[in-house]
């Protein structure tokens, strides 16, 4: 179960399943403090198990990884949608 500081408010617990959406639906900055116990904080970028893995997927020709967090991102992009970093054009 994961832990959120939304706005200096702490909100939670979270499961896994449910941070990863609301990561993913970008209701949080990939920056956002978590935690699993309320004492230790780190982005949530930072968690490999919130983090899209793509290792074992093979990328298609307007595919490519962020080099930010590994995520799969359009070949054109120049901002990841998993961690919301800029990323220079391919």
């Amino acid at each position: 179960m994961y832990y959120v500081k939304v706005l200096g408010k702490l909100r939670g617990p979270f499961s896994p399943a449910r941070a990863l959406a609301l990561l993913e639906e970008g209701r949080w900055d990939w920056t956002v403090p978590m935690s699993e116990d309320k004492i230790s904080w780190q982005p949530a970028n930072e968690y490999p198990e919130l983090v899209p893995q793509s290792a074992d997927r093979v990328l298609s020709a307007d595919e490519r990884l962020c080099p930010e967090c590994g995520g799969v991102v359009k070949a054109k992009a120049i901002l990841c949608k998993h961690c919301r970093r800029g990323i220079s054009a391919a």
